[in-house]
């Protein structure tokens, strides 16, 4: 029986689907069956005015953000995220808020499975909440929303 010069690269992309049946939608279920187990985080009410942004991509990138209302809106956004298990991703981004009274917080943006939600880390806390108005507002900000992937 002769073998095919293109046998073996079927082979590997055989096995590369099948291990992505098997273990990314696996993953992909684990994700979206992640248990809420706390509250939404409690951000600090003073009011934000710059927003640091620091993307890991390929090619690190730094966003600051100065309006104050579009800072407003983008911690608005974060908001509504709740408390959930542990992210194994590593971070995409950095972002810091620095606040009215010039106290500041941090958070670690993570790599999202669901276009639809972001996930952070906030005070050594993983949560994940609708994205839509948080990825809008950093659109809207000048951000290339690719950095974060």
């Amino acid at each position: 029986m002769s073998v095919s010069p293109n046998q073996p690269r079927l082979v590997f992309i055989a096995t590369l689907l099948l291990c992505t049946l098997l273990f990314g939608c696996e993953k992909r279920v684990e994700h979206q069956a992640r248990e809420i187990i706390g509250p939404s985080p409690s951000f600090p009410t003073s009011a934000p005015v710059v927003i640091s942004l620091q993307t890991f991509s390929r090619h690190q990138t730094n966003f600051s953000i100065q309006d104050p209302k579009l800072c407003e809106v983008i911690l608005a956004a974060l908001g509504p995220a709740q408390e959930v298990g542990m992210h194994k991703c590593a971070p995409t981004g950095r972002m810091t808020v620095t606040l009215a009274n010039q106290d500041s917080l941090r958070l670690e943006i993570l790599h999202g499975h669901d276009p639809s939600n972001v996930e952070y880390v906030y005070q050594r806390k993983y949560y994940m909440g609708p994205g839509t108005n948080f990825f809008k507002a950093l659109k809207t900000a000048g951000v290339d929303l690719k950095l974060l992937q």
